[in-house]
């Protein structure tokens, strides 16, 4: 899954934001996500543990 995030990535066919989703749901790690855009990852995490949109 990295290969191919990072590729559309690359081409300008996902954003960062769209990148962090992939990173939020488990799909890449946040480090993944953090060689891909750039970026420090953030977690979504709230202080109960839940998600939050």
């Amino acid at each position: 899954m990295y290969r191919k995030v990072k590729r559309l990535y690359d081409l300008g066919l996902y954003t960062a934001e769209q990148v962090k989703d992939f990173a939020d749901r488990g799909k890449i790690t946040p480090e993944q996500y953090e060689k891909i855009t750039g970026q420090a990852y953030e977690s979504e995490d709230n202080e109960d543990g839940g998600k939050t949109k």
